[in-house]
């Protein structure tokens, strides 16, 4: 089910700047077996993941969740029952009954969720109570999040067009329109990473990083991190996650000659890659961030066929960045994290087949980087992957 998926990718995304996410938030009064650590919103759902560790000394142990669960806004008093939840200990969200026990086993930690409908824009305190008929069951009271209003903006306009089928592979889009929005002022709503694909300026990123822009703007270009281009996005595929973005800058000249190629062959189990990108740059810094570790499976989230799974860590405004090889050739486009378990990267070809979509988008075929050490790579390629900053 959709909830599904989107739980997947939304509670552990490499994009979560991009989302209305509290991580670990603030709890006034709560139970002590078991700890939120993330509630997450879209348009639809509101999601709440719990950690739950369960006695050291007990002989039958189990766990359940009362369909009496409720979510209240503090503000306007408004409940919410809970919809559906599960646990996500094996990798994937595994819907369990509500009302039911499972047994489970003794000193052993479980991730569960729980799913909501969507909170109203601009709540910011929240109670969450299982009402059982004996009168006990978890509660959290005093559950402080971040919801700010801009929710409702992104909730508007495109975004319903957006949420309905989109062509077959690749899709494409409509561009935000130029410039910047609110009366010439850019507010920097979330940030990403992108690379070069063409020495004109094309650049590729993720489609959930650009999906609600009204306002593009790349920072990085020659290395000068104090210079802001626009930008546009000229294609997408909304069901493989990419996008092509064009600088469209008057001030813009040339990306120069790229290193790498785009491959155009599947990798396989077990070949080293890295990636570089921009994580979460508001407390790191605008130095660019090397991480590496190997292709884990040639399948992604549920098998999904389009997408490798990686041992390489991301975080936060890696989505978007580069997937190279030990050769430093890009093989993916990261764009998703579940949890601490994995990383999905989107494989090349499908990044090709949208950019033969557009006219004049020729993209790089040979590289010249294997013959370097890591560091003399990183040097290289630092110079063709930038910081994507979005205004809603």
């Amino acid at each position: 089910m959709k909830k599904y998926l989107f739980l997947a990718l939304l509670m552990a995304t490499a994009s979560l700047q991009a989302q209305i996410t509290t991580d670990n938030p603030t709890v006034d009064r709560g139970s002590r077996s078991a700890t939120i650590t993330r509630i997450a919103l879209d348009d639809e759902y509101t999601y709440v993941l719990i950690e739950y560790i369960t006695p050291r000394r007990c002989d039958d142990c189990w766990v359940s969740l009362s369909s009496n669960t409720r979510l209240s806004a503090l503000a306007d008093g408004t409940s919410k029952r809970v919809i559906s939840w599960g646990v996500y200990n094996d990798g994937e969200p595994k819907e369990l009954e509500l009302d039911e026990r499972y047994s489970t086993t003794a000193d052993r930690r479980y991730v569960l969720f729980m799913v909501f409908p969507r909170l109203e824009p601009g709540i910011t305190t929240i109670n969450i109570v299982e009402h059982t008929s004996a009168g006990t069951g978890w509660a959290w009271n005093g559950v402080h999040i971040n919801n700010p209003k801009g929710i409702a903006r992104r909730s508007k306009g495109d975004r319903s067009s957006r949420s309905g089928s989109m062509p077959d592979r690749p899709g494409s889009g409509s561009a935000p329109e130029e410039g910047t929005s609110r009366q010439g002022q850019f507010t920097v709503e979330a940030t990403g990473t992108c690379f070069a694909l063409t020495p004109q300026g094309h650049l590729a990123t993720c489609y959930h990083v650009v999906s609600d822009a009204t306002a593009i703007r790349i920072r990085g270009i020659g290395g000068d991190f104090s210079r802001t281009y626009s930008a546009r996005v000229i294609i997408n595929d909304k069901n493989n996650d990419l996008a092509i973005i064009k600088i469209s800058d008057p001030d813009f000249t040339t990306l120069g000659q790229l290193p790498y190629s785009i491959a155009s062959s599947l990798s396989d189990v077990g070949e080293e890659v890295f990636t570089l990108g921009y994580p979460l740059n508001a407390v790191m810094g605008d130095e660019i961030k090397l991480t590496n570790g190997i292709i884990s499976s040639r399948t992604g989230f549920q098998g999904d066929a389009s997408s490798y799974q990686l041992s390489v860590a991301v975080y936060p405004g890696n989505s978007g960045g580069p997937l190279f090889n030990a050769s430093g050739d890009v093989v993916g486009v990261v764009n998703a994290r579940l949890l601490e378990s994995a990383t999905y990267a989107v494989k090349t070809p499908y990044l090709q087949t949208l950019a033969q979509s557009a006219d004049g988008i020729a993209l790089p075929t040979s590289g010249s980087l294997a013959d370097l050490t890591l560091p003399q790579k990183v040097k290289q390629l630092r110079n063709f992957i930038y910081i994507i900053e979005i205004d809603w």
